[in-house]
């Protein structure tokens, strides 16, 4: 048994990694050990319900409605319904209580696993939004003729830079040493 192998969990063995040049043939030969309850974990689709049976569920729960919830995601309300039925199904238990003439209340159960999936989305919806806002460059294109840009353009564009000092401006139409002006820098 060598070094590295002393601290492995028992289990299944994998050869992967990178290249050893042994002869003429090229193998493959790091070694990792993985517990077999971890992958059958990994692999168990069980572990993980349908996505979008979780949205519409998230959606059911903070919206108060199967139709409430399918008009926010833009589906028709037996989509939702089916989307309800496959997570119930999954879960082996009602998430919602139909026995009060169409309202949707959230079942203890539903209600403990909803506080759950929608700290889940929260986090999801926060990361996406830093990542679209990360990437978005705001950019306003102006065409003007010269003479609007010489006798009105240029006397407010320092108000709108200072109300908009993240927008980046771009100008076309306008002579060379006006566009320097115009997009605050010299010609």
């Amino acid at each position: 048994m060598s070094t590295s192998d002393r601290g492995a969990k028992p289990g299944l063995a994998v050869v992967a990694g990178g290249p050893s040049t042994g002869g003429n043939a090229t193998r493959w030969s790091t070694r990792a050990s993985f517990n077999l309850g971890d992958i059958e974990a990994i692999s168990n689709r069980k572990a993980f319900p349908p996505f979008a049976s979780l949205k519409a569920f998230e959606m059911i729960g903070r919206l108060g409605g199967i139709r409430k919830a399918a008009i926010a995601l833009g589906v028709d309300h037996g989509a939702v319904s089916r989307h309800l039925h496959t997570l119930e199904e999954w879960a082996g238990t009602p998430l919602i209580d139909r026995s009060r003439g169409g309202i949707s209340r959230l079942t203890p159960e539903g209600a403990r696993y909803h506080i759950r999936i929608s700290s889940a989305f929260g986090e999801i919806r926060s990361a996406g939004l830093d990542l679209i806002q990360n990437n978005d460059v705001q950019r306003l294109h102006l065409w003007c003729s010269p003479g609007f840009a010489t006798q009105w353009l240029v006397l407010v564009l320092d108000r709108f830079r200072d109300s908009y000092p993240d927008i980046d401006l771009f100008t076309t139409g306008v002579r060379e040493e006006l566009q320097g002006l115009i997009v605050g820098t010299s010609a």
